[in-house]
């Protein structure tokens, strides 16, 4: 369509103003020329100013009715005069004028390159599928699944370096599991001394002669050939598990327990250990024995919660022990 005048510009138009402060004289200049004081509007420390009270100088000055102070602001806009620049004027562009599709890539932080996330937390629901709980995990599928669990849970934990009269634990066996491991070092403080086994009900000591224990031990010194012997003990008030050990600081005695439902929840079970240890003997022996053992009068209801390690003629000068319970499913 053809137009009269100035040709139309491209961008957004704004009314041109100038703001000018720091003058001290009584007329200001002018950045665009005017034909007349109609041409403006004239606000000091913004206050409009009466055109009679102003003087039209020349097309760039205007006389003002009183002189300025430094700190005094003058504000000339330019009535009927337009310019058009090509950038919105801040706060200029509303929500309505964003409608439509904008790339991310136009946007100055890109919200899909997870890199740009500095702070916040991101919901779950973006992190994958299913349930997320305090039993529930994160799968390399991205779903979330029951957090898995291992195949034995630590019930104990100690060691200590301070001599101690024996290992005695309470309330250790309970309907949770049915079987359990235990994990010990231990160090006598003198020789010759057996490391024993009871079990524990409501805290105490069961010492009737009902203990039954058979092992295999290989033996081997520096100067000898290997050995072997066999072993057992009927109806003692205690399991043997290693004899005459060392109370050399260096060479404790190590023992691994599998119990076999020490509280008798089976009918017509009794509890049952497998044992495995090793040690250097006070003779200069090295010893390796496997063996078991059963307590031969476990009734009814006669289920125990804990059990005592001890040895015959010594404190337990060093030991280092973890009691786990094996998981059912």
């Amino acid at each position: 369509m053809p137009y009269l005048g100035t040709p139309p510009q491209s961008g957004f138009i704004t009314s041109d103003a100038e703001k000018i402060t720091g003058q001290t004289t009584n007329y200001v200049n002018l950045s665009n020329a005017i034909s007349s004081l109609d041409d403006v509007q004239v606000h000091v420390n913004y206050v409009i100013q009466d055109p009679s009270t102003l003087t039209f100088t020349s097309t760039t000055r205007i006389g003002l009715g009183d002189t300025l102070v430094s700190s005094d602001v003058v504000l000339i806009t330019y009535l009927g005069k337009s310019v058009a620049t090509q950038s919105p004027p801040v706060g200029g562009v509303s929500n309505d004028m964003l409608a439509g599709s904008i790339a991310n890539s136009k946007l100055a932080t890109d919200p899909l390159n997870a890199s740009n996330l500095a702070s916040g937390t991101v919901p779950t629901a973006r992190l994958g599928s299913g349930t997320a709980s305090s039993s529930t995990v994160l799968f390399g599928d991205q779903t979330f699944k029951t957090a898995p669990s291992g195949a034995m849970t630590l019930i104990a934990r100690n060691s200590g370096s301070s001599a101690i009269g024996n290992i005695g634990l309470d309330n250790i066996f309970s309907d949770t599991y049915d079987y359990y491991k235990i994990y010990a070092w231990i160090n006598a403080q003198d020789d010759e001394g057996e490391l024993r086994f009871r079990w524990r009900k409501a805290g105490s000591d069961r010492t009737d002669s009902f203990y039954i224990n058979t092992g295999f031990a290989s033996q081997k010194s520096s100067s000898a050939s290997s050995s072997y012997t066999a072993f057992q003990q009927w109806n003692a008030d205690h399991f043997v598990f290693l004899n005459n050990l060392n109370e050399n600081d260096n060479m404790g005695a190590t023992l691994e327990l599998t119990i076999y439902d020490p509280r008798a929840r089976d009918e017509g079970n009794l509890a049952t250990i497998q044992y495995h240890g090793s040690h250097y003997r006070d003779d200069n022996l090295w010893v390796n024995i496997n063996g078991g053992a059963m307590y031969g009068n476990q009734g009814s209801g006669d289920d125990f919660d804990g059990f005592k390690i001890y040895i015959s003629n010594s404190d337990i000068l060093y030991y280092d022990y973890a009691i786990y319970g094996m998981n059912k499913t």
